[in-house]
């Protein structure tokens, strides 16, 4: 019936979270009879202490747990240039250069993807890049990065 009332909310909600696996349905469900009692001129479901003690109930009920991704380690890159061979493809060269580079730099995804062939200078003692911008330059000043040579085989180079 219409308007719907809490209980009979909480009741569908619960029903509903039987057959999701994912609070983002629950939410999904609240917001739209939320917006039908608005659209009707009612007070939304959503502002109901019970709904939205319910509401957070299934949050934690259908939480998913954080799946924390494991590091990249030397020994992973060292790994991975062994695996390329002695006479890699220019591919493989060019992933093995990426990869080692974000990593001795300590690069975001974002920077190492700005990047440009003018922003790369080779010099005696190793590389600096220069980044325009990044996201931890808050006045877009632009930054520059010196990666040493290392002589090691992961050495980006």
């Amino acid at each position: 019936s219409f308007p719907a009332q809490d209980i009979h909310v909480v009741l569908y909600l619960q029903h509903l979270s039987e057959s999701v696996e994912s609070k983002s349905a629950i939410e999904e469900a609240v917001n739209a009879l939320s917006w039908l009692h608005q659209v009707a001129g009612l007070q939304p479901v959503s502002g109901a202490p019970l709904v939205q003690a319910a509401l957070a109930g299934f949050r934690r009920m259908l939480a998913q747990p954080k799946v924390r991704k494991e590091p990249v380690t030397a020994e992973m890159l060292k790994a991975i240039v062994e695996a390329a061979g002695p006479e890699p493809s220019l591919l493989e060269v060019r992933l093995l250069a990426v990869c080692l580079l974000a990593f001795a730099g300590f690069l975001r995804c974002e920077e190492l993807v700005k990047l440009e062939c003018a922003d790369v200078e080779f010099n005696i003692e190793g590389l600096v890049l220069h980044f325009k911008s990044s996201k931890t330059d808050q006045f877009r000043e632009g930054a520059s990065l010196v990666v040493a040579r290392t002589g090691l085989s992961t050495c980006p180079v």
